[in-house]
């Protein structure tokens, strides 16, 4: 088959089929279509927020002719560094009706590989955004290139009054050979290339799609890509090319697992380009109904996913280079095909593919050669390239036809169908991005103190491809894993930073002396450590170095290992200091162990502490006090008292007579055949270890309670069937009913577990307690324990746990004891002083006015960050010696301080409180709330803040013993059952060991922190330093108040969080007053909302003027009132929320035109509030 030439490509590609002039077609056919479509929470199609095709084509024609005017023109480059937002492809709209070409930068990408890529490109002009602009000034400067950077949502005003109409010939003669967009890939100099992709080549794209998918403007095509990445030039033009509808998931990065399904059948997903890594990411009873078409691309597609995923639907799996405008060949996928490999197909529609040897000749069908690619899909070239486009693009030396050398082999089937079968030289394929080896060697060889590196893909334990460095480097180099790894984590994408570093010698040779890939040793453990071992040296650090690896579950431990790098985090900082304090008498700080990151450091520190003699545990500690009373316990009819913990919950039980609230759950997937039999013994061994799930709780009638232990607690476990053809729907409610169980706190169990049966080695536990007899530790140490009694009875064995140190009735009668209370006692002291002249109620303002009994009814919204937003974060706090937790708790001070506008507050925080050895292995209700006092005052750099944090978390955490009960006592904050007692919102996190779920023969997954549509707060948020798309992600579970907030209030606060995180990240130093929390489209309402400086008529109300002003600036201070040293402030946009709401309220208490309402108050922001 022929392949046009590039002059008969560029005849027949006329300029109404140019990308841009297509959408206008659509747009002038249907303006009211919807063109994009997105919405923060995917599985809420309320809040959808929709831009037409009139709206956005009449937008981009306005930033066209601004872009006209800051001299784009043919070929011109225009760089984008943005959010996924609607504004993003409104920018890509209007630079290519201006007639530039625009260049794709993720602003996720690390700053030195952004510079990299400015420095080539140079571009005039930049477009980006408030959440993009720290990355990209730091990478313009680091790149020394100075261009025009507009921030598309702050500017609009500038181009609002520009003509809305398609800009004409005149104004813009766009031909198709003209550059569309300059895309960069991985280079094998050290250096990424940009690839200059034609609008002819664009135009090929979207014929070929036209002629190979069932595509019209009923389409609803899901924008899945990173921007960086050209499968997104595939989705937009997908969707702009035949007037359907692009999908987006929220502005992050791409969805994940069940974020992927939310987004598909939220949107009703018809067409969608995922990689076999996503698609491999999706549960098993995923159906997506909605999906008529998918398309697998960037990445080999494994039989069984395609199998899978060709039922219901057609799939292709189509390959390409970015090289042929994204694709040249495509495969139509048979459900019914058992070949080992699944072929990368045929040429798609005006592309040609040829498989030749070493000297570009044909091979036959059926031999391995390389793959060439001809037709209307090449590019130019590369941008400042010449050589490297010599190499690359050849002629066809049997048809003088351009091609490109893609370096793939293949071989060609007797049908003509094309099977990959991988690279011919050193580009390798890494979580669907195309990687060339070389890259990474050369950033390698730029660090200090390496000479030679190679670098090499290989698969690990799961089939997954990871990276291997191989380096010499000189002797005198203290060259480490932990260091290359920090160092090129600033360079180059996450994804392309080697998993381990190997030493090398001397290189295995091959006969014509290069190095022999092949023959590379594979790497072992220590190339993977965080730091090269050294051992640990003398008495303290050989016996800190034990209780390192107790508490993080390792075996060997180095003296110049950090503790968080090896897994540390808050949870496992305060056990530490338990043990130190008892295994080597000495009390250091929790602050003290995180300033002290290595061991030797950490040892040095306990050596410069004087001893504390005959100090084996705190005087008066539960460990001590359970030691010497050990064996006087009454038998079942004693009367126990209940823990403070527990008559904390049923004192608010008293008062809001709901007890829902309190339950906790776990819903857990098994995969395996189980024996419920065998399953009932472990249940009832674990139950018999342990009195908590024995126990019940009464009153004694004079407004005390106390626990009763039993002999056995019978109905923990129940088993259910479900019907073969039940869907999904009917799992959710069977789900939904047990984890709505109220339990009775005077009759057992007080824990239930119900085993599903879906299908042959198909199951589902639920597991649900009252929070009575639970905290997460508990949930963790249980399953632990049922899960290996499980498997020892599979075995014909009997279980062989570690003795039950104490039982939770102990720990009750513990706190009631004269030590425990010396204790409290020096706590209290300490947070008297931490709460003093600090507001107890939350300034945030609520989309409702507070219901006097609050329902507890509430939603969750589930967020995992996006992968480089994660690495980032992780990368941050190892760097810097942070734990995740304090890094994230400040960024929430920053966004609570931005939306409720006070310096001071109270946040409460879910402490695990297990200080005492022996409640390790305890199970009961142990966590415990304590209030972290929130300090921004004085505009300080977020990096100020988090020293601040980390100091007031360390110090809080030494004294959270003092069970909150007592604490609300000795503060007698004013009670109200509207508001929780000292503050109405939480930041925790969820930091206990998760159970090993494999074991038995089981594959096992959890899902953690089930929703039971309650909450506790006005809001909270639970951090989880893991995630389920990604295991190395970090997941935010927002919980609120439905009497109280919409839930697209809470998507913005979300929102604005991982908003305020990316630019915290970009720029640690930077002052809170120069962060912005608000999203472009949010800022561009408020300030094309109508609302201009205008002379003061004398028949307009002194309210509206109030209320123009709250338009025109919310955060601005509107009253401040000081009451000794505190001072209190209403800001302008909170204050006209209030006043709303009140007026609305007297209008239904009957308060018309002319009516009399006295106001007899106090002077306080109140009573100018009544008066607006």
């Amino acid at each position: 088959m022929n392949s046009p030439t590039p002059e008969s490509l560029a005849e027949s590609t006329p300029p109404h089929s140019l990308i841009h002039r297509v959408f206008e077609a659509h747009a002038a056919r249907a303006p009211d279509a919807p063109a994009i479509r997105t919405h923060a929470r995917v599985d809420d199609a309320t809040a959808a927020t929709t831009r037409r095709y009139g709206e956005l084509n009449r937008d981009a024609n306005r930033l066209a002719r601004h872009l006209r005017g800051c001299g784009v023109a043919k070929d011109g480059l225009v760089a984008i560094c943005m959010q996924r937002t609607p504004a993003l492809f409104e920018s890509v709209l209007a630079v290519l009706k201006a007639g530039g070409a625009y260049v794709p930068l993720d602003p996720n990408y690390p700053e030195e590989r952004l510079a990299q890529m400015l420095a080539d490109a140079r571009p005039a002009v930049v477009l980006t955004d408030a959440a993009s602009a720290g990355v990209l000034k730091a990478a313009m400067a680091r790149a020394e290139h100075a261009a025009r950077t507009i921030d598309v949502a702050a500017e609009r005003e500038a181009w609002s009054s520009q003509p809305a109409e398609n800009l004409s010939r005149d104004e813009a003669d766009i031909d198709a050979r003209d550059l569309a967009y300059v895309i960069y890939t991985s280079g094998s100099t050290g250096a990424p290339k940009g690839a200059m992709i034609e609008h002819r080549g664009v135009a090929h794209l979207l014929r070929a799609q036209t002629a190979t998918f069932d595509l019209d403007a009923n389409a609803r095509v899901l924008q899945f890509a990173s921007f960086s990445f050209d499968a997104c030039v595939f989705e937009w033009v997908m969707a702009f090319g035949h007037g359907a509808c692009l999908c987006l998931g929220g502005s992050g990065m791409p969805p994940i697992g069940d974020a992927l399904v939310d987004a598909i059948d939220a949107h009703r997903v018809t067409h969608a380009t995922i990689p076999p890594v996503a698609l491999s990411t999706l549960p098993r009873e995923a159906v997506l109904p909605s999906l008529r078409v998918l398309i697998s691309a960037g990445e080999a597609l494994p039989p069984a996913l395609m199998r899978r995923w060709a039922q219901g639907r057609t799939l292709f799996n189509a390959y390409g280079p970015t090289e042929t405008t994204v694709w040249c060949t495509v495969h139509a996928c048979d459900a019914n095909a058992d070949d080992a490999s699944v072929p990368i197909g045929h040429a798609v529609p005006g592309a040609t593919a040829h498989v030749l040897d070493a000297q570009r000749c044909p091979v036959s069908d059926g031999e391995l050669g390389e793959l060439y690619v001809g037709g209307g899909g090449l590019a130019r070239g590369y941008l400042h390239r010449p050589g490297l486009t010599a190499e690359r693009f050849v002629e066809n030396a049997l048809g003088g036809e351009r091609l490109y050398r893609t370096g793939d082999l293949v071989r060609r089937r007797p049908d003509g169908a094309l099977d990959y079968h991988g690279r011919n030289d050193f580009q390798v394929k890494i979580r669907g991005f195309r990687v060339e080896l070389g890259d990474i060697e050369s950033a390698l060889t730029q660090s200090n103190g390496i000479e030679e590196a190679v670098v090499v893909a290989r698969d690990d334990e799961s089939g997954q491809p990871r990276l291997i460095a191989y380096l010499r480097a000189r002797a005198e180099r203290d060259v480490t894993p932990q260091t290359l790894r920090a160092t090129l984590s600033g360079r180059l994408p996450d994804y392309m930073v080697p998993a381990a570093y190997v030493r090398m010698t001397a290189w295995p040779q091959t006969p014509n002396g290069k190095v022999d890939r092949r023959a590379l040793p594979p790497p072992q453990a220590e190339d993977f450590a965080s730091a090269a071992y050294v051992a640990p040296e003398g008495e303290t650090e050989t016996a800190l170095a034990a209780i390192w690896g107790e508490v993080l579950g390792i075996e060997r431990v180095g003296r110049d290992d950090r503790f968080l790098d090896l897994g540390g985090n808050s949870l496992k900082t305060i056990q530490l200091a338990t043990r130190i304090r008892a295994r080597l008498g000495r009390d250091l700080p929790v602050d003290a162990l995180f300033k002290a990151a290595s061991l030797r450091a950490m040892a040095a520190a306990i050596d410069a502490q004087a001893p504390q003699p005959d100090r084996d545990v705190d005087a008066g500690s539960f460990d001590a006090w359970s030691g010497s009373t050990s064996g006087a316990r009454d038998g079942e009819s004693a009367r126990d008292p209940v823990s403070y913990q527990q008559h904390g919950l049923w004192l608010l039980e008293q008062v809001t007579k709901t007890s829902l609230a309190y339950n906790a759950q776990n819903v857990i997937r098994i995969r395996g055949e189980i024996d419920p039999a065998l399953l009932q013994r472990a249940v009832d061994h674990v139950v018999e270890r342990h009195e908590i799930f024995r126990t019940t709780f009464h009153d004694d009638g004079s407004g005390e309670q106390y626990q009763r232990v039993h002999d056995g607690a019978p109905g923990i476990l129940q088993t259910r069937t479900l019907d073969a053809d039940a869907d999904e729907s009917a799992l959710q409610t069977m789900i939904d009913a047990h984890v709505a169980h109220r339990f009775d706190l005077t009759r057992l169990p007080l824990v239930r577990l119900t085993l599903i049966r879906r299908g042959p080695a198909d199951y589902v536990l639920i597991h649900v307690e009252q929070h009575y007899v639970h905290d997460g530790w508990s949930a963790n140490l249980f399953m632990r324990e049922l899960l290996d009694a499980y498997a020892a009875y599979a075995r014909g064995e009997e279980p062989a746990l570690p003795p039950v140190p104490a039982q939770y009735r102990d720990y009750a009668r513990w706190q009631r004891s004269e030590g425990a209370h010396a204790r409290y006692a020096e706590h209290l002291a300490f947070w008297t002083a931490q709460l003093a002249d600090t507001s107890h109620t939350l300034t945030v303002p609520t989309d409702r006015p507070r219901p006097d009994e609050p329902s507890y009814a509430g939603r969750q919204l589930r967020c995992e960050l996006a992968p480089a937003l994660a690495s980032a974060l992780r990368r941050f706090c190892a760097a810097e010696g942070f734990t995740l937790y304090a890094a994230m708790h400040a960024v929430y001070q920053i966004v609570l301080h931005r939306v409720g506008g006070a310096d001071a507050f109270l946040i409460g925080s879910a402490v695990a409180n297990r200080r005492s050895r022996k409640s390790e292995g305890m199970l009961g209700m142990f966590v415990n709330m304590i209030p972290i006092r929130a300090d921004v005052s004085g505009n300080p750099s977020y990096r100020e803040l988090l020293e601040r944090t980390v100091a007031t978390l360390s110090a809080s955490y030494e004294h959270e013993e003092l069970p909150f009960e007592l604490l609300v006592r000795a503060v007698r904050p004013e009670r109200t059952t509207g508001h929780n007692p000292l503050f109405q919102t939480a930041f925790s996190a969820h930091n206990s060991d998760l159970p090993n779920l494999r074991r038995a023969g089981f594959e096992l997954s959890m899902f953690e922190a089930y929703s039971n549509r309650t909450s506790k707060f006005d809001f909270d948020v639970v951090m989880l330093p893991r995630g389920q798309a990604h295991a190395d992600s970090v997941t935010l579970l927002w919980n609120f108040a439905t009497d109280l907030f919409e839930t697209a209030t809470i998507e913005r606060l979300r929102d604005a969080y991982l908003r305020v995180l990316g630019q915290c990240l970009a720029d640690p130093d930077q002052r809170l007053d120069t962060i912005d929390a608000m999203a472009p489209e949010e800022r561009a309402r408020l300030l094309e909302g109508g609302y201009r400086e205008a002379p003061f008529e004398s028949t307009r109300c002194l309210h509206h003027a109030f209320e123009a002003q709250a338009a025109r600036a919310p955060e601005a201070s509107a009253i401040e009132m000081r009451d000794g040293a505190r001072t209190t402030t209403r800001r302008y946009g909170e204050l006209n929320r209030d006043a709303n709401r009140l007026a609305r309220h007297l209008r239904g208490c009957g308060v018309a035109r002319d009516g009399l309402v006295a106001i007899c108050m106090q002077r306080t922001p109140a009573l100018f509030e009544a008066v607006l």
